[in-house]
């Protein structure tokens, strides 16, 4: 059950599911709030295509 916990509230998975009339489905899982998480939720945002950080201008250099 702590990987469905630390997957269920990932990013913004939480809010997601909110959005979407799932919460009560999300309540049967527990949000960790541990160092574990938080290395996941930056992973998540930081590794792989695309990557959500970088901004790129309207000729597609990055800044």
């Amino acid at each position: 059950m702590r990987l469905a916990g630390l997957v269920a509230f990932h990013s913004a998975a939480a809010a997601e599911a909110k959005c979407l009339g799932l919460g009560d489905e999300l309540a049967s899982f527990e949000d960790e709030r541990s160092l574990v998480r938080d290395l996941l939720w930056f992973a998540d945002m930081t590794v792989g295509q695309p990557r959500r950080y970088e901004l790129r201008s309207p000729r597609g250099n990055r800044t």
